[in-house]
């Protein structure tokens, strides 16, 4: 079995609009024991200017985007991707979309892949509040002093992946399970006194609650509603521990 984990840096965080500059894929075994890891850059003419913030972020140079067009790139990707049993990135709905958006635009056509996501398929205990990548490695005694780089990226997913033993055949039945969504519902009345409602509105947000959706933008919608959603085996899990707030399970409209 092989594992290709890729990884996008792009010129902002839209998903659809935004277009990627570097890249990496990390070819694993089935234990996420890496094999080779391939990384590079590209760039257009018509890509959009990278925020001052994110050059910063990411070590980005004149120098650094001189690189090939994607309509090069690409096809190199996709050799790395196309023949592997599973595609995983960390965020895949982020990275898959920039991937296939970029593809589209070049008129290539992506490979069929099974992907895999590191943050939504693996069933991280509740005690890992912090889902980036860097926190969520070094919870696992894991330190990386090079984050925002698409290399030390999916090495690091590599990493904490093996780290944890996982494996893509409980990833992907975990990413097959079913949702249910949670509503949190205040006391009543609400927001006695303003300080309060801010106060239980924060508590909600700390626990992953999310105001008339999930975090998400292809989630249904709750109306005037704090709503979480978890996998149907986390379900009395979640609503068992103690909270100042009461939560239900809530069906979409």
């Amino acid at each position: 079995m092989r594992v290709a984990i890729v990884d996008f840096e792009t010129t902002g965080t839209d998903r659809v609009n935004d277009r990627p500059w570097g890249w990496a894929v990390a070819t694993c075994d089935e234990d996420f024991k890496i094999i080779k890891v391939s990384d590079g850059q590209m760039w257009a003419n018509d890509y959009p200017d990278i925020p001052a913030v994110v050059q910063e972020l990411c070590g980005i140079s004149e120098v650094r985007l001189d690189a090939p067009h994607p309509e090069h790139v690409l096809p190199r990707i996709i050799e790395e991707i196309k023949d592997c049993d599973y595609v995983l990135a960390y965020n895949y709905l982020f990275d898959k979309t920039i991937f296939e958006s970029e593809c589209e635009r070049q008129e290539i056509t992506p490979p069929e892949s099974n992907w895999l996501c590191a943050m939504e398929h693996v069933q991280w205990e509740r005690k890992y509040r912090c889902k980036q990548l860097a926190h969520l490695a070094f919870d696992h005694g894991i330190v990386e002093t090079n984050a925002h780089d698409a290399k030390a990226d999916v090495v690091l997913t590599a990493k904490l992946l093996a780290n944890r033993g996982e494996t893509c055949e409980k990833m992907s039945a975990y990413r097959d399970e079913p949702y249910v969504y949670i509503r949190a519902d205040f006391p009543k009345p609400f927001g006695r006194t303003e300080k309060e409602g801010k106060f239980l509105q924060a508590l909600a947000k700390a626990d992953g609650y999310n105001w008339e959706s999930c975090r998400n933008t292809d989630e249904p919608k709750f109306p005037k509603m704090w709503v979480k959603r978890v996998k149907e085996s986390q379900f009395e899990a979640e609503t068992a521990e103690k909270r100042q707030f009461k939560r239900f399970k809530v069906e979409a409209e």
